[in-house]
């Protein structure tokens, strides 16, 4: 039989215990700010589209692309030419500049390239993270004023904007697979997730601050995206 004392005690570790359950719970739901599994019954733009968690409420805008939202996903269905630029981005406003975006895809037949893009401030300023279709996780950014190296150039020089690689994994993906790759900048802090696991770092170098968020798609296929979350970064 437990005695009096020692059941005020068992009760009190009990409440103790859901207190810190819910607190935890508490910390986890404040730090997510965008969340979009995609759900449309019909087929329906991104841009007319809500998503799950919006952190500012302004929804999801489209750089270049045609974003299909229906039953849990969301297609590029473009044409893979484009003018400007070969790059199509669906974005949202995160609200903050230091966030980890994570995309969730299934991969399908096609030669799509995809991934997710953070502190995004046009076509040439970003930084990216995507799966290359030909078995490698490559990190990259963009600057309008800046060649591949990273050199300062005039915005007019055919140079201006180039691709700088900031490192490459193997990641050798098949048809009919499941994968997540996720970005995570904090300060100058940049780091590349793959399936949960931490692949890739690097430094952001031009204090980049833009709070837009986004996906990534180029090529031609049928790439299911399936969720985008954005989280703050602890």
């Amino acid at each position: 039989m437990i005695k009096r004392r020692n059941r005020k005690f068992l009760v009190g570790i009990s409440i103790v215990f859901v207190l810190l359950i819910a607190s935890t719970i508490t910390i986890w739901a404040s730090s997510l700010l965008s969340s979009d599994e995609f759900d449309e019954n019909q087929k329906t733009e991104i841009t007319e589209h809500d998503p799950d968690v919006d952190a500012t409420g302004n929804g999801w805008s489209v750089e270049f692309g045609e974003w299909e939202v229906h039953k849990g996903n969301v297609k590029e269905k473009s044409d893979p030419a484009v003018e400007v630029s070969s790059d199509y981005r669906a974005l949202l406003d995160a609200g903050d500049s230091d966030v980890s975006a994570k995309v969730v895809l299934k991969i399908e037949t096609g030669d799509q390239i995809w991934g997710p893009v953070v502190r995004h401030s046009g076509p040439r300023d970003w930084i990216m993270a995507f799966h290359d279709n030909f078995g490698e996780i490559v990190l990259g950014k963009k600057r309008p004023d800046e060649n591949l190296i990273g050199d300062t150039v005039s915005i007019a020089h055919p140079s201006a904007g180039g691709f700088q690689e900031l490192g490459r994994v193997a990641a050798a993906w098949s048809n009919g697979q499941t994968h997540s790759i996720e970005l995570e900048v904090d300060g100058s802090a940049i780091k590349v997730y793959v399936d949960d696991v931490l692949v890739l770092t690097a430094i952001d170098d031009d204090d980049m601050t833009s709070t837009f968020v986004g996906v990534f798609s180029r090529g031609d296929g049928k790439n299911k995206l399936q969720s985008f979350d954005v989280t703050t970064v602890d």
